[in-house]
């Protein structure tokens, strides 16, 4: 089987930049009514770069990261998974609050991360996916 080349590898990053970036400028934010709704705010704002599915790999570029069982996880531990260095070297557990922290600014927290999410600035939004996520490791 070939390896992808840097250049096949950075041109799927752009493609999953770009479509992250086109999903955020069209997302509904009036959907964060209930926390019922933090499933399909997970689906809206994230599935393009993470999966939530027990037990699910990251792609065959190690791009899209599965998210089950973040909760109580150690920061850049999924096998396969092209993590950056400062996540790596972060020493961080995830849990509710530092997982809420972290996609208010993903880049505040951690500079070098490649996660390409601006941020969610909504509160609300971002307690009902965290709270998905909590849900998820149950």
């Amino acid at each position: 089987m070939m390896q992808p080349s840097m250049a096949m590898v950075f041109k799927s990053v752009l493609k999953s930049t770009a479509f992250c970036v086109v999903l955020l400028c069209q997302v509904d934010w009036s959907l964060a009514q209930d926390s019922s709704q933090g499933s399909k705010l997970f689906e809206m704002t994230c599935t393009p770069c993470h999966n939530y599915e027990k037990g699910a790999q990251p792609d065959m570029y190690g791009q899209t990261l599965n998210l089950y069982g973040v909760v109580g996880r150690k920061a850049a531990s999924v096998e396969g998974f092209q993590y950056s260095e400062d996540l790596r070297m972060s020493g961080i557990v995830w849990d509710e609050a530092k997982i809420d922290r972290f996609i208010t600014a993903p880049k505040n927290m951690i500079p070098g991360t490649r996660m390409e999410l601006p941020g969610v600035d909504d509160e609300k939004v971002r307690r009902d996916i965290v709270r998905f996520l909590g849900s998820l490791s149950q």
